[in-house]
């Protein structure tokens, strides 16, 4: 629950230059030398400004460089990330040098400042870095070559962690010091030490100040910052007011919230064009991600007229203000690929102390970064600025309040709609790798199933909300949804050449968890409702081809265990009618803790069965104590296969399968098929041959990210069993790829869609593939080579 805010709260409708086509800003210097650039109404012009290399090339994200002045007018930058050197300019910022410091159990350098008397302080993290237990401080009277360090003691009640990412520290005209940092229940802030989902007002990341009045040696006397979030950069103004700019962040649900995260998100700023067509809007995806600006009159104990600054995705910011009375708000614009330039240094203006902000959006840099400014002696600012892979001094001066004209150039000024593009069949190869690693091309054809809205470079597809299921109805019509889709479900009466859009109007619709289509053309929609993460199931049902939906709560028969997960082709029918649905269960009284930081990554798998449709639950069975995301499959034979990729973070994962030849009472044949696979999770088709399709993500690195299974996944690859899975051809079918030959995969795309079998040994297999200059959901139709 945030804390209310003392007087008014403002939220400002933001005049960004948004709708330009990307990378229309061009940074290279010109005949009149460096520049940086202004946008205004999807237009751009240029600026003079001065780009001073400091000497270092550690560009990243989640980095600040802070730039502070000594008495006499020398300039010094440290941070994170900087190979432990503290940076020196004795000219203004026009030529720098570096000289190395050691610090007693530094990890990551939090905040730094220079006090009246010339002391430097540092607030940093120690070793471990993220055990986030304790907050230490240096102090060093010698311009940075020797330090003094000790833990400092904080209040941190009720919270258990204390987090000083690229927070702040600046010294007030009494003395006092103020200290920002963010305090947190758990590392996640959603559930606690022990997995147990937090109660509302305990979640999230909590601002605070805290204050030393003996130059940095103790600090106590602390206070909230309203709003949740973190990286807080302070200002105090001539006036005597001390601004806050706050990188507001939410990833979980409060009261009050609309049922739809998208719907949230937009309100501050959010679309799907500005990160190039990709929807953001998991449960656990950013709400809110902005910068905003408050503003104290008593150093920082309440604060007014918070305002925002940035659109979505535009954090965190610091403030300077110049000698020529503007106040500026520098961000880092994070996302790839647009709109007017990549990811880059942008700043506003205000000219009335942050009452109001001007509409013009200044791009200082192009590069990934946190700013760290100063006012220069001459009325400009100096800007610490990641730019094509240094960091620079860009020395610059925002337009003055009357404002002269410029040449602005390019863009229209309008935001182009969504087109629908028609659906064309294109003929394509993919690449048949041989078990000696030879290549040979198979003709296939693609059809784009979400063309993208016109300016966008990828298709609506939903980020991290990673599954999707196909079906076919009794007279052969396909039908597509997941979390990969949103609510929407698709559809194709032409075996997948042409497809429709449909709404998919279920209310309560929160995560998707299974879809299958019954022998007498009943959908069945199983989902997570909208709140309820991981604790209840709800039931759809459709009889007139997802036109309507009857929903109701279905009854689990999952005790002790109270938490479940499942997605994908995990619900399957047998012929007396009878539903299996194989979902990870954990938490309870007697099970052991393997919620974790990550989520159930470790659960156990059980198929469970419904014989009334789906409304209840029970009779479940261990599938050979194998623990992970599963579908399933039924054979013409009657046999049942059920393929487990058993996840577990930062390490390569492995796939097994299992099978039953009793309907899934029980499951034997336990066997890991990982090989060389290098599998990211995996779906199951048999085709009208008998042939069985193995097709997973491949992971190009496995076990590499300590964050996330499919980051490093490539794309969709296929494998062959003509034994009902018994033994596994050689050949890989490489049936999608996320990204172009010879780039690095960042998770982006990494879907694990699923297949439907045509007629004649064909099969078409719905995922993303890079097209052209971004990704796209194709329905991919193939045949495997004859054996």
């Amino acid at each position: 629950m945030f804390t209310r805010i003392l007087g008014t709260v403002a939220v400002l409708l933001l005049a960004f230059a948004g709708d330009a086509t990307p990378g229309l800003v061009d940074l290279s210097p010109d005949e009149n030398g460096e520049r940086i650039a202004v946008a205004k109404r999807g237009k751009v012009a240029y600026l003079p400004a001065k780009r001073v290399n400091i000497g270092s090339n550690r560009v990243n994200a989640g980095y600040c460089r802070y730039i502070r002045r000594a008495k006499n007018g020398d300039l010094f930058v440290m941070g994170p990330n900087l190979g432990n050197l503290v940076f020196r300019s004795t000219d203004g910022g026009h030529q720098w040098s570096s000289s190395p410091f050691i610090v007693k159990n530094l990890a990551f350098v939090a905040a730094f400042t220079i006090l009246h008397d010339d002391t430097f302080v540092i607030a940093y993290m120690p070793s471990p870095l993220r055990a986030h237990r304790e907050m230490w401080v240096a102090r060093s009277t010698d311009y940075g070559r020797t330090w003094e360090a000790k833990r400092i003691e904080i209040q941190l009640t009720p919270f258990k962690r204390v987090m000083g990412w690229n927070a702040d520290m600046i010294q007030l005209a009494d003395g006092t010091i103020l200290l920002t940092l963010d305090a947190r229940m758990s590392d996640n802030g959603v559930h606690d030490e022990n997995g147990e989902l937090l109660p509302p007002y305990l979640r999230g990341a909590f601002l605070y100040i805290y204050r030393s009045r003996d130059g940095g040696w103790t600090w106590g006397d602390h206070s909230r910052i309203p709003g949740l979030g973190g990286e807080v950069h302070l200002l105090a103004l001539p006036s005597g007011k001390l601004m806050a700019a706050v990188r507001k962040q939410r990833w979980h649900r409060t009261p009050g919230d609309p049922a739809s995260v998208l719907e949230l998100k937009k309100r501050y700023g959010y679309t799907p064009l500005v990160g190039g067509g990709i929807i953001e809007d998991g449960e656990d995806a950013n709400r809110i991600k902005n910068v905003f600006v408050s503003e104290s009159y008593d150093q920082g104990y309440t604060w007014v007229n918070e305002k925002q600054v940035s659109n979505f995705m535009q954090c965190p910011g610091d403030l300077t203000y110049t000698k020529e009375g503007a106040l500026v708000c520098q961000y880092l614009h994070r996302y790839r690929g647009g709109p007017i330039a990549d990811i880059s240094i942008r700043a506003r203006v205000s000219y009335d102390e942050g009452k109001t902000w001007e509409p013009e959006e200044y791009i200082l840099s192009d590069g990934e970064n946190y700013p760290g400014s100063i006012a220069a002696e001459d009325g400009g600012l100096i800007t610490m600025c990641p730019h094509r892979g240094q960091i620079q001094a860009v020395h610059w001066r925002p337009l003055p309040k009357n404002k002269p004209k410029l040449d602005y150039r390019g863009g229209t000024g309008k935001v182009d709609g969504p087109v629908v593009d028609t659906m064309v069949v294109e003929k394509a190869d993919i690449p048949v790798i041989g078990e000696d690693g030879s290549t040979r091309q198979l003709p296939v054809t693609r059809v784009n199933l979400l063309p993208p809205p016109r300016g966008a470079s990828h298709s609506a597809i939903h980020y991290s909300r990673n599954s999707a299921a196909a079906d076919r109805t009794r007279n052969g019509d396909i039908y597509c949804t997941g979390n990969l889709l949103g609510e929407i479900m698709l559809s194709s009466t032409d075996r997948g050449t042409t497809w429709k859009r449909n709404k998919l109007s279920i209310p309560g619709w929160g995560s998707f968890v299974a879809f299958k289509i019954l022998r007498d053309n009943t959908f069945v929609v199983l989902f997570e409702p909208v709140g309820e993460p991981h604790r209840v199931l709800y039931l759809a049902r459709s009889t007139d081809l997802g036109k309507t939906w009857r929903v109701l709560q279905a009854e689990l028969g999952i005790a002790p265990y109270t938490n479940l997960v499942g997605r994908g082709h995990n619900l399957v029918e047998l012929p007396d009618g009878t539903l299996l649905l194989a979902l990870q269960l954990w938490g309870g009284q007697t099970d052991p803790d393997i919620h974790g930081k990550h989520g159930p990554v470790e659960a156990t798998t059980f198929v469970l069965r419904s014989t009334d449709g789906g409304k209840s639950w029970h009779r479940r069975t261990e599938l050979c104590g194998l623990a992970g995301q599963t579908r399933l499959l039924r054979l013409s034979s009657g046999k049942l296969l059920a393929c487990v990729f058993k996840l577990k973070i930062g390490v390569a994962n492995k796939l097994f399968l299992a099978e039953s030849n009793d309907d899934g009472k029980t499951w034997i044949k336990e066997r890991d098929v990982t090989g060389s696979l290098q599998p990211g999770g995996a779906n199951l088709t048999q085709l009208d041959d008998g042939a069985v399709v193995l097709e997973y993500l491949y992971d190009t690195a496995p076990g590499q990210s300590p964050y996330s299974n499919w980051y490093y996944v490539e794309g969709t690859r296929a494998i062959i069993s003509r034994d009902e899975g018994a033994t596994w051809k050689k050949d890989v079918y490489v049936v999608s790829r996320q990204v172009p030959p010879g780039e690095a995969p960042t998770g982006q795309g990494a879907y694990l869609s699923d297949s439907v079998a045509l007629e004649n040994g064909r099969i078409l297999t719905l995922c993303v593939n890079r097209a052209s200059r971004g990704m796209r959901f194709q329905a991919v139709a193939w045949k495997p080579a004859l054996p």
